[in-house]
């Protein structure tokens, strides 16, 4: 019998459990909740200090391609074969306008025909709303985006509210926030509009005005390849016809390629 109780002693599965509290030891306390996830609001708030450690940690290392060193012959080769004549660059201002007019020509047009009311604006309260989003954007370099701003992307007229706030004048940082918000929650055909529109126009004059590119708008082009089909269709592809592509954009824009990983479908 003593055997046969060793051999069941030996054989009994052993559980892991709390361990048993001693009468008159205090109560440990539950660990504190982990923070928000990725998909909480906070994330784009909390990310600057990390993209600032970031900058300067790629400039030691030199994994940051937004400064170059362009040699004057290859420059002066490049520019061979691009285009003398250009043709001019579209910019969002320039397709509302052309919404715009497009839809005063029709309401003038069936207003002749049959009476009717004109088509309405926009709210004068939304109008002041995203005034004041473009004031936060001019001068954005940290903490929360308002979130008038985030609900952009699900608007149906989003290119005419985002005209409101005047891109142009955004922060480098807001330009990198808002291109994490666009690439995520804008269909690839709209998030192609967006690249081509808004952050590429933006990543050519800042090299052209500093002969470098901001390390905020270098993020926002390696978070665009989020959606690589678009930012083929929307960065590269316009790039190269426009025929006005030198070699500092070719080199900066072509580190992109070849530090990040796309898709085999779209490479």
């Amino acid at each position: 019998r003593k055997a046969n109780d060793k051999i069941r002693i030996f054989h009994t599965p052993v559980t892991l459990g709390k361990p048993p509290r001693v009468c008159g030891t205090p109560r440990v306390a539950e660990p504190a909740p982990l923070p928000a996830g990725p998909g909480s609001d906070s994330e784009d708030d909390e990310e600057w200090p990390s993209l600032e450690k970031a900058a300067a940690a790629a400039g030691r290392s030199g994994d940051y391609g937004g400064e170059v060193e362009v040699d004057p012959e290859d420059e002066k080769a490049i520019e061979m074969f691009m285009n003398k004549n250009p043709p001019l660059r579209r910019t969002l201002a320039d397709i509302i306008m052309e919404k715009i007019t497009e839809k005063q020509t029709e309401v003038e047009t069936a207003l002749s025909e049959l009476s009717g009311c004109p088509m309405p604006q926009l709210d004068p309260r939304v109008l002041e709303v995203y005034r004041g989003v473009r004031e936060v954007l001019s001068k954005y370099r940290s903490g929360k985006l308002p979130k008038a701003f985030k609900i952009i992307p699900a608007l149906s007229n989003w290119e005419q509210i985002l005209y409101i706030t005047e891109p142009e004048t955004w922060t480098a940082a807001a330009m990198y926030q808002a291109t994490r918000i666009f690439s995520s929650n804008l269909k690839e055909r709209m998030a192609q509009r967006f690249y081509n529109l808004v952050l590429l126009p933006r990543i050519r004059d800042d090299i052209a005005e500093y002969k470098r590119l901001n390390f905020h708008l270098y993020m926002a082009l390696k978070k665009a390849l989020f959606k690589p089909a678009a930012w083929f269709k929307g960065i590269l592809i316009p790039l190269c016809e426009s025929g006005t592509c030198t070699l500092r954009e070719a080199i900066i824009i072509g580190s992109i390629l070849s530090k990040c990983s796309i898709p085999v479908l779209h490479s």
